[in-house]
């Protein structure tokens, strides 16, 4: 049984079906009890059956449904707060294609689940039985438009502004041209169609084809909770997204949340201003745990999710509005970053652990190399990430973990490509 990654449940479409959707649906309402529970979800195709078996199982627990349709998911996080909602709840698969899917749940409070939270859901999940297929459940319209109304009502206005978005057949197709008219920008839009058999298929966050010869441009992920950011013909790196970002908002006690992929430049360059980096795992919702734990205001990591207080979490729409707003205040602020590269192959199990791993992240780590091995938390890859002032050692540490795990065929299948 399919159970939570590092962002939700996530996995094929036969792996993720409406009978595992209705087991999470009926445990999530038994366990957190009856009380209303928003329900989103992006453009993939049988998303909206996966809906209905959720909303199905979660009725079935006592829980009264609201449906949404089709928004992002920060728009739920956001209205699971606004509204007092017992629990949200997204179907989505993020950044992943077509043939993925995924549920993605939130708390009263807009967080992402507790690890132990997760592990009752699942534990439940293993025994329950359906109780009937009857559906309590109002649609809600609006709730796309009083999330651009909330997001708009935080930014200045955006007059002049000139962008190119793209939707990646998502979730944004719904929200973000909207959004970024009501603020005033003039807007371009490409892969607008929200067709849930293209999405993210050579478009969005990932490819960013589209917007990359933009004055200003940004490219957002299947739900939206994360955004590449274009500048001047060529693509900004996150950190530098980050850093842009910290220079322009408030900060408690001078802090920023990034993760242990954030660049070395990143951090050399706020403590150059007097603020300070924490490093957390990689995922928004380990930067929101530790931002709401301390009150922090703003987190985020290179693969473009932005955590922007008073949100809970990444939201690349919003994170695009206050880009436009800094860029029309004089600009972005550029790192020269150190030198890092990231490699990821699939892999059938756990490899982290794999003898002559540790000895050689050791054996690299005196040469000052800063290595992060790890299994992904939605997807089955190894990713391996290697930085230094020497560019040289950073690539001959990544062919060294190659072989290493190369060898270990029962471990290991690779990919002709690297990803």
């Amino acid at each position: 049984m399919l159970g939570f990654g590092t962002d939700g449940i996530r996995g094929t479409s036969a792996q993720l079906n409406e009978t595992l959707a209705y087991k999470v649906g009926l445990a999530l309402s038994t366990l957190m009890g009856s009380g209303k529970y928003l329900v989103g979800r992006d453009t993939r195709v049988g998303g909206d059956a996966l809906s209905d078996a959720i909303m199905c199982g979660i009725c079935a627990g006592g829980g009264e449904c609201i449906d949404l349709g089709v928004v992002t998911t920060p728009c739920v996080s956001m209205l699971t707060v606004l509204l007092e909602m017992r629990c949200g709840v997204m179907v989505t698969a993020s950044h992943n294609g077509p043939e993925y899917n995924g549920i993605k749940i939130f708390g009263n409070d807009g967080l992402k689940l507790s690890r132990i939270e997760e592990k009752q859901i699942e534990s439940y999940m293993l025994f329950a039985k359906p109780r009937g297929r009857k559906i309590r459940c109002k649609k809600l319209l609006s709730g796309a438009e009083i999330y651009i109304s909330e997001m708009v009502r935080r930014v200045g206005r955006l007059d002049g502004a000139q962008v190119v978005l793209d939707a990646a057949h998502g979730s944004a197709c719904t929200i973000a041209k909207k959004a970024f008219s009501l603020a005033g920008a003039s807007v371009k839009v490409r892969n607008n169609l929200p067709d849930g058999s293209r999405i993210n298929l050579g478009c969005g966050a990932l490819f960013p084809r589209a917007i990359k010869n933009a004055e200003l441009g940004f490219a957002f992920d299947g739900d939206a909770d994360r955004v590449t950011v274009a500048h001047k013909k060529s693509i900004l790196d996150g950190d530098s997204v980050l850093y842009t970002l910290s220079e322009s908002l408030a900060l408690k006690d001078d802090m920023v949340v990034g993760t242990v992929m954030s660049n070395l430049a990143l951090e050399r360059a706020l403590k150059s201003r007097g603020k300070r980096l924490v490093r957390t795992d990689v995922g928004d919702k380990f930067i929101s745990a530790v931002m709401h734990e301390n009150g922090y205001t703003l987190g985020g990591e290179q693969s473009g999710h932005y955590v922007i207080s008073p949100y809970k979490t990444g939201d690349g729409i919003f994170c695009a509005l206050k880009m436009t707003e800094i860029y029309l205040r004089g600009g972005f602020k550029i790192l020269d970053t150190v030198p890092q590269k990231s490699v990821s192959f699939y892999a059938d199990r756990d490899v982290t652990a794999l003898d002559g791993v540790n000895e050689l992240i050791d054996y690299y780590s005196l040469k000052g190399v800063r290595l992060v091995v790890r299994m992904s938390g939605t997807e089955p890859k190894v990713r391996i990430m290697a930085e230094s002032e020497d560019e040289a050692i950073v690539e001959r540490a990544l062919k060294d973990f190659s072989a290493l795990l190369g060898g270990k065929t029962n471990a290991v299948r690779w990919q002709n490509k690297q990803i």
